[in-house]
């Protein structure tokens, strides 16, 4: 999957595409952000000790996102579970910080 369809599939599961433009390309990486740190902090205590060794080796040499997301998906087979769920979370925690009513007007103001 690439980056425009995760997009795309961010913006639909979170309910951003009432969002202007610019608002809605900074929301979208604030939660890729999120996304992908509390999905790190789950699946890192998973890895093998060679495996965080090769993990830590990608990131030193700036491995892209895919190639960092490849890694782990054949590494850690519960993978794609830990994203559901961290999304489902955030999205949760998003739903009651802002109500459906106002979540546009401020999320427009960051």
């Amino acid at each position: 999957m690439n980056t425009t369809q995760n997009n795309e599939e961010l913006v639909s599961y979170f309910g951003l595409a009432a969002l202007p433009k610019k608002a809605l390309s900074n929301v979208v990486a604030e939660v890729t952000r999120h996304l992908s740190e509390s999905i790190a902090t789950r699946a890192i205590p998973l890895l093998t000790p060679n495996e965080r060794v090769t993990f830590e080796k990608m990131l030193a040499e700036n491995a892209s996102n895919d190639e960092v997301r490849s890694f782990l998906k054949h590494t850690i087979p519960d993978l794609g579970q830990i994203a559901t769920e961290e999304a489902v979370l955030l999205r949760e925690i998003l739903n009651r910080s802002l109500p459906q009513t106002s979540r546009a007007k401020k999320l427009k103001a960051a």
